[in-house]
């Protein structure tokens, strides 16, 4: 491990670390855009598992493509740091004052919360019955759920994705309906929740009933410390190593995190080794446009579009088999436009989610607000959307918010 390496990840970790704690004293909330991007994106699925291939010389790659992987995610993190800096409190008061005047009021008679909670718990069975049928696993997703993901959703992917997604707004609902503070309550719905999301075979939606209520507590019960923030992110990694254990049959070990995340960057660096690289200057982020079209409508729809082209020159025919490994969210744009793409990216991310957070301080009790802080600001808890998918999930949240009454109960 050269000690350039050395230093530029170093660099980073401290000055990303100090620089998140500080943002957590300026919101008082260890929760926040900040703590968020830095822990995960910088740390978790960055600097440590490019940390430990370089140590454990684990990556195949050249050493010029392990330095531009670190290199890039450097500049991801500067991009980001500038545009939270470019926030201004005008530009906040701004958007709060256009999302209240394109408010929808509603003062017709409410729907009962029960029917709500059967109409979005039926989607998601119908969902998954159709998903078990059309992909064509049956039974596998009960009893083998995890070979079910990833042999039997292509072709019905879609009904993946309802599932998981009506799931989550149903959890987002009960969550800002019923209020609920007993910590015994608390674990039922937690159980609960993870318990049908088992049944998706993915260990990230597991995880995002996890984070949801993680957030849901600080935000609307009462607001964790920097260092009881800290332990429940490793209560969450402990959770998630677990899960893991689990669904693979290995010994319990938290290095069991590492070699999951490691493929994110695994990945990356062969991809960035390779000598003949020519960026897209659009063509692939346009490309990612098949993502809207459902295989069961147009059956020759690509296997590897967007990001996936990445597999497509790595691993041949993986998509196919829905077994594509992980790759930082950032290689999309240095697909396309190398690294001014990726500062950029990082930019716009670091101001709209500075931006979504701030309106969320304003109006805590809008579901639609506490939807957006949450995917975008913490966590993405809807697995796979876009900009699309999720604006119509924000449409379906905002209309049964009009329908059902979310105050908080005095």
């Amino acid at each position: 491990m050269q000690l350039i390496h050395i230093l530029l990840l170093l660099s980073l970790l401290i000055f990303s670390v100090i620089w998140s704690i500080s943002y957590s004293f300026k919101y008082q909330t260890a929760l926040n855009p900040a703590t968020s991007f830095v822990g995960f994106d910088i740390f978790i699925i960055g600097i440590l598992p490019l940390g430990y291939l370089e140590w454990n010389h684990l990556y195949q790659g050249s050493e010029e493509g392990i330095f531009k992987v670190e290199v890039m995610l450097a500049m991801y993190f500067v991009g980001f740091l500038l545009g939270a800096f470019s926030m201004r409190k005008s530009i906040v008061n701004f958007f709060f004052k256009l999302y209240n005047s394109i408010n929808i009021s509603y003062s017709g008679r409410k729907i009962s919360i029960k029917l709500i909670i059967i109409m979005l718990f039926t989607l998601s069975l119908v969902s998954f019955i159709a998903l078990s049928i059309i992909g064509g696993g049956g039974l596998k997703w009960i009893f083998d759920v995890r070979d079910a993901y990833i042999q039997n959703r292509a072709g019905a992917g879609i009904f993946w994705l309802m599932m998981q997604w009506n799931l989550q707004i149903l959890l987002i609902i009960c969550l800002l309906y019923f209020k609920p503070e007993r910590m015994l309550a608390l674990l039922g719905v937690l159980c609960l929740f993870i318990g049908f999301n088992y049944f998706s075979g993915s260990k990230s939606n597991m995880l995002s009933v996890m984070v949801t209520m993680i957030v849901y507590y600080n935000f609307y019960i009462k607001r964790f410390s920097i260092m009881q923030t800290i332990r429940y992110v490793f209560v969450v990694l402990i959770s998630f190593s677990i899960i893991l254990t689990f669904q693979s049959d290995a010994a319990f070990k938290l290095v069991n995190i590492i070699n999951y995340f490691k493929e994110y960057a695994f990945v990356t660096i062969r991809y960035m080794s390779n000598e003949f690289l020519e960026f897209g200057y659009g063509v692939y982020m346009l490309s990612d446009l098949w993502y809207y079209v459902p295989r069961i409508i147009v059956p020759e729809k690509p296997f590897e579009y967007g990001v996936l082209h990445v597999h497509q020159v790595l691993f041949p025919g993986a998509a196919e088999e829905g077994n594509t490994p992980g790759v930082y969210n950032w290689l999309l744009y240095y697909l396309d436009f190398g690294s001014v793409g990726v500062f950029v990216a990082g930019f716009f991310r670091g101001f709209f989610t500075q931006l979504i957070f701030n309106i969320f301080l304003k109006d805590q009790n809008s579901p639609v607000m506490f939807l957006l802080m949450l995917h975008l600001c913490i966590y993405h808890v809807f697995a796979l959307s876009s900009f699309v998918t999720l604006s119509m999930i924000v449409i379906q949240v905002l209309l049964l918010s009009k329908f059902v009454s979310l105050r908080r109960r005095a």
